[in-house]
């Protein structure tokens, strides 16, 4: 961890060599040193109480001191040229945005990113900005979440964010979020906190092109959202790889185990005909975790064609699965 003092603050930063996380606070005095034994620094600080910290050190010394009251502990420090510093480059605002819009658009669609680090673009969050707003995009090969959050573009482009940096962003982000780039970075500062990440240099998947019309998709299902979730897990009970959805003037949740079936009525409202089509569960206990509103509407056309799950600003593919 980077401890610097410098112009009236003192920052602490942290790296794991793809994201960079910073912190600053009113402060005085002048210098750097860098503490390589994070883990005891920051299990030693949250155990103080709130208020005022002391930090000394001499600017030569190989021992950092932080205390309050009488209570000391003192840190072994190197030299900050050790520090791993990402790229400079001059910064360029992509939008700032309202904190719960921000935590909105993350939560709606990063935990649809792939997990596979052999495929580094569908790892990270596809971000657009364009004159007509923002938008956010992650997907694996059997599902896309797309959030178009209100946010004012102040630079135009498409970029592959880190979707663990977005992550974190949320996690910790006070009432207002500014997203800027920089040629190999993307950076969120959120009051006074920085996170720093590498941008993936990958091409995406043209995902607009599996985005259908929902005009040609003649079932349309509104459902409980919170009864269709519940049926969901306990169909997860039984341990199964598919989940079907029975939509026959009703909707119906089926499960089935080699030992045990499991079927389960949800209340809905249904127009257009009759279809039955499998998904994975966790795809759809994932999405249904997320969205807000008491009802969920859902499009389909058939068996072998994705699904799609629209709310405001948002939208949800899913590739069915057992046919």
């Amino acid at each position: 961890m980077l401890v610097r003092a410098q112009s009236g603050e003192v920052s602490f930063t942290v790296s794991d060599l793809e994201i960079w996380g910073s912190a600053r606070f009113p402060g005085e005095g002048n210098g750097e040193c860098l503490i390589t034994s994070f883990g005891d620094f920051d299990a030693w600080v949250r155990a103080l109480d709130k208020g005022p910290v002391s930090i000394e050190w001499d600017g030569n010394s190989t021992r950092l001191c932080v205390a309050q009251g009488g209570d000391t502990c003192e840190f072994s420090v190197y030299p900050a040229n050790n520090f791993p510093h990402p790229p400079d480059t001059e910064w360029r605002t992509v939008f700032w945005i309202d904190a719960s819009l921000f935590k909105e658009a993350v939560r709606k669609t990063t935990f649809a990113a792939s997990k596979d680090e052999a495929r580094p673009a569908l790892c990270a969050v596809y971000l657009e900005a364009e004159l007509g707003g923002a938008s956010f995009a992650a997907a694996d090969s059997y599902r896309l979440a797309k959030y178009c959050p209100n946010a004012p573009v102040e630079t135009q482009g498409q970029w592959l964010v880190s979707a663990q940096m977005l992550e974190l962003a949320a996690k910790y982000a006070g009432t207002r979020v500014t997203l800027q780039v920089g040629e190999k970075c993307a950076r969120i500062i959120t009051g006074n906190l920085t996170y720093t990440a590498y941008l993936t240099d990958e091409k995406y998947p043209n995902y607009r092109q599996i985005i259908p019309d929902l005009e040609t998709y003649p079932i349309q299902v509104v459902a409980d959202r919170a009864a269709l979730l519940k049926a969901v897990k306990r169909a997860r009970k039984l341990d199964v790889e598919i989940v079907y959805l029975e939509i026959m003037g009703g909707l119906s949740l089926r499960a089935q185990n080699g030992d045990a079936t499991a079927r389960m009525r949800v209340s809905s409202v249904v127009h257009g005909g009759s279809l039955e089509i499998g998904f994975e569960p966790v795809y759809l206990e994932d999405v249904l975790r997320v969205l807000d509103g008491d009802v969920v509407n859902m499009y389909f056309v058939a068996n072998r064609a994705p699904a799609v799950i629209q709310d405001t600003q948002y939208i949800y593919l899913i590739m069915p699965k057992g046919y």
